[in-house]
């Protein structure tokens, strides 16, 4: 073992010496010391004896059980090390499994020198802030656990502590990161701010692919890679792109080149330190099995998955939410933040919003430009939503439609006992509030009144004030 004194440790671990030299080459210029391991036995005492805070790791002619033993060891040593994972295999499952076993990076070889610079020069960087890479089991009670750059997406339920909690970790990682959910639920918006707690350096930049042809498509990149070295380059959704763009993204970032066709006379690209944030809204476990997504990409985007749920199914957000976009708008248009009756967060929880948190923003803007004063009205967002319900289908949780529904029930259920199910249901979801679930009925507010003299289980206030007597 070779060793240079001064901080930070970095531990090399490479039986080819030509791989040695390229290493410690990119060393150069870096203010890092480094000792040097030829063997992976003699891995775990080295790591006992001076414990290093970044390990460059050559998996060649191991298993995947031994490289999770050692970076666990590893981790366990020192639970912040780095670990940058180096093999001569592209194959994505060895890929996202160094990803799983919690490598920062994965780099094939022969190195390229400058993509293994890149890699060591975001792992020190990382060091130097001082921003543990934590792991994302357990999840924050509160905002303040959580860093400053992701203060911009609002909300403060368990579902939303766990997408930041991810994106925290995630943002620490040299790996792409796959953003998945409806439209309206803050892809884009996360994408930013994890660019923004990375400690990246350079631009963020966002594109949109869909629709292009091949032609397009190379000029898209031509134009967008350049602006985003050391930074961020956003995909707004991965899946409208065709096989051939999707074999091509992953051929370009694994190779950290762009080749062009002749006919384009545009010069080859070097991809320069550039993370790949990739979003979508259809699943891509979806378009696996018709042949409509590239499942090697899929394997690379997927380790580093994170999905944003639609409003309906976080609806213990919406009033943090509609108090946020109603303080935003109130700024923008010069008038004072107004209050508003609570029937409008009962209103608002009825509805589907298949727009999700984008839709709600827009209610609000809405009803703020109808303000003056006093007491904000509900009817600005009663008219539009009651306009919304006669187009637009209502939504159950996690994407499943009343067909489905109704599909997975065994037995199926009497006219009269899905009629009574369906009312409790609508009671349910308005805190039974007999206008608003009179409005999703389609009745009267007085054949609401009736309904629950008749059914008093249905209301639990009446059950809570006999308990009392």
């Amino acid at each position: 073992m070779s060793r240079r004194k001064s901080l930070p440790l970095i531990l090399i671990v490479e039986p080819e010496e030509n791989d040695v030299l390229t290493i410690t080459h990119a060393l150069a210029n870096e203010d890092a010391a480094y000792a040097t391991v030829d063997a992976q036995e003699n891995i775990k005492s080295v790591l006992e004896q001076a414990p290093p805070q970044i390990v460059i790791f050559s998996v060649d002619g191991i298993s995947s059980d031994q490289q999770s033993d050692i970076i666990s060891f590893a981790k366990q040593i020192n639970p912040d090390v780095i670990v940058i994972v180096t093999s001569q295999s592209a194959d994505p499952v060895k890929i996202v499994e160094s990803m799983r076993f919690g490598a920062f990076d994965y780099l094939v070889k022969p190195l390229e020198p400058t993509r293994l610079v890149s890699s060591i020069s975001q792992a020190i960087r990382q060091l130097k802030s001082h921003t543990p890479l934590r792991s994302i089991d357990s999840v924050p009670t509160d905002r303040k656990q959580l860093p400053d750059a992701f203060a911009p997406f609002v909300g403060e339920s368990i579902l939303t502590l766990s997408i930041l909690k991810k994106a925290s970790v995630y943002s620490q990682r040299a790996f792409p990161i796959f953003l998945h959910g409806e439209t309206g639920t803050g892809k884009r918006l996360l994408s930013r701010l994890i660019h923004n707690a990375s400690g990246r350096t350079g631009d963020y930049v966002s594109i949109s692919l869909e629709g292009l042809d091949d032609d397009a498509f190379y000029r898209e990149f031509y134009g967008a890679i350049p602006r985003c070295k050391s930074g961020t380059l956003y995909i707004t959704d991965v899946s409208k792109t065709t096989l051939r763009q999707q074999r091509l993204i992953l051929q370009w970032f694994q190779e950290q080149k762009i080749y062009f066709p002749v006919n384009l006379g545009i010069p080859d690209l070097q991809i320069e330190d550039v993370r790949l944030i990739c979003g979508a809204v259809t699943p891509l476990e979806e378009l696996l099995p018709i042949g409509s997504f590239d499942q090697n990409l899929y394997y690379a985007l997927t380790a580093n998955s994170i999905r944003l749920s639609p409003l309906r199914d976080n609806l213990e957000d919406l009033p943090v939410l509609l108090d946020y976009f109603l303080e935003v708008n109130a700024k923008k248009q010069g008038k004072r933040v107004p209050s508003y009756p609570k029937e409008l967060v009962t209103l608002l929880k009825s509805y589907s919003f298949p727009g999700n948190v984008l839709e709600l923003s827009t209610l609000a803007e809405n009803a703020m430009s109808y303000y003056e004063k006093g007491m904000l009205s509900q009817s600005a967002f009663q008219e539009i939503i009651d306009a919304r319900r006669d187009k637009t289908p209502q939504m159950l949780p996690e994407y499943m439609s009343l067909s489905e529904a109704l599909a997975k029930c065994e037995p199926l259920p009497s006219i009269k006992e899905a009629r009574e199910l369906y009312i409790q249901e609508v009671l349910r979801r308005t805190d039974n509030n007999q206008s608003a679930a009179a409005k999703i009925l389609g009745v009267t507010r007085q054949a609401v009144n009736s309904y629950l003299a008749v059914h008093p289980e249905a209301n639990p206030a009446d059950s809570d004030k006999k308990s009392e007597n």
